[in-house]
């Protein structure tokens, strides 16, 4: 992407920009993912974890152990609060790195 650019200093200094002939874009991902900080655990190895974010295709999951190799079913153990109540969840999560 090329800008034009102008520097004119009379009356008073200012820059002008053109707007790009064209713009190009590529989707990431197939969903927006959610930031947050939700502390649980992996049942088979009581391995704690923390859920750093969610999307509708998944959820990124951070641990300072490995949690298993690509590819290996493990059990995600955590709380969530849902209008002033605690509500425990247990999944099933595949691993894909």
């Amino acid at each position: 992407m090329v800008l034009s650019t102008k520097l004119l200093k009379v009356p008073f200094k200012y820059l002008h920009l053109s707007f790009p002939k064209e713009i190009h874009g590529q989707n990431i991902r197939k969903s927006r993912r959610i930031k947050c900080n939700i502390q649980g655990s992996i049942i088979e190895r009581s391995i704690p974890v923390s859920i750093i974010d969610l999307s509708i295709c998944g959820a990124g999951i951070s641990s300072d152990i490995t949690l298993g190799s690509t590819g290996t079913t493990i059990t995600l153990s955590f709380t969530i609060t849902v209008l002033d109540k605690e509500i425990p969840l247990t999944i099933k999560v595949l691993s894909d790195r």
